[in-house]
């Protein structure tokens, strides 16, 4: 399983140890893979019927949960954009108002 992923036969290029093995273990025990990396395992989510949630899905739950409020979600998200780790939406916001049920399913 872990060959198959690693060498993508959805985007035709060879992906990232990481990936390939959080996929592998989604697949292998019905998980569901938590990954901002979208062009690495989009299609692959979407061919294998694989679960799928962003760091965004996760503090959204979060917030919806009362576990932390909509200001310290936004304080962790600039904290992880100033690591370059959640690709192109500069606000929480943003990834809210564009998030897909097709890309991401929670």
């Amino acid at each position: 399983m872990f060959y198959k992923f690693k060498h993508n036969i959805y985007i035709k290029e060879i992906i990232e140890n990481g990936e390939a093995s959080a996929l592998a273990l989604a697949k292998i025990y019905d998980g569901i893979l938590a990954s901002n990396n979208s062009r690495d395992v989009a299609l692959t989510v979407k061919a294998e019927n694989i679960p799928w949630i962003k760091t965004g899905d996760i503090l959204e739950y979060a917030i919806d949960s009362q576990l932390i409020t909509f200001k310290e979600a936004n304080k962790l998200w600039k904290e992880m954009l100033d690591k370059e780790t959640l690709g192109n939406y500069k606000t929480l916001t943003e990834y809210l108002e564009h998030k897909t049920d097709i890309m991401t399913r929670f």
